[in-house]
């Protein structure tokens, strides 16, 4: 059963998604292709209380890699993409094309 929370962020209110109690969506309130709200199951602000305080952490600069537990569900190439993503150091950023590369599809970049 899903379940979700509204906590708020340097960026804004970010929506915490859980599949039985597990994390697996986490979306920012204008954020494109965002589901739609009556997916996100009941609201429970009890079931979130790690991952906000990851979260608070990671805001503050206190925390670099997040350990909370992830349900990913996807196409094979988004979890691949995902993955790849994970792997970037904390500080660090990649460009589409640079990201594209690694994931050995250059023409990816759009997707």
């Amino acid at each position: 059963m899903k379940q979700h929370t509204v906590t708020d962020s340097p960026y804004g209110p970010l929506t915490l998604v859980a599949d039985d109690g597990v994390l697996c969506g986490l979306y920012m309130t204008e954020q494109r292709h965002r589901p739609p709200e009556e997916t996100f199951g009941p609201r429970d602000d009890t079931l979130f209380t790690e991952a906000e305080e990851q979260l608070r952490a990671y805001f503050a600069g206190e925390l670099k890699e997040f350990t909370v537990e992830l349900r990913l569900t996807g196409t094979p190439f988004q979890r691949t993409v995902w993955d790849r993503l994970r792997r970037i150091p904390y500080g660090e950023t990649r460009t589409y094309g640079e990201l594209a590369d690694a994931l050995g599809t250059p023409t990816a970049s759009r997707a």
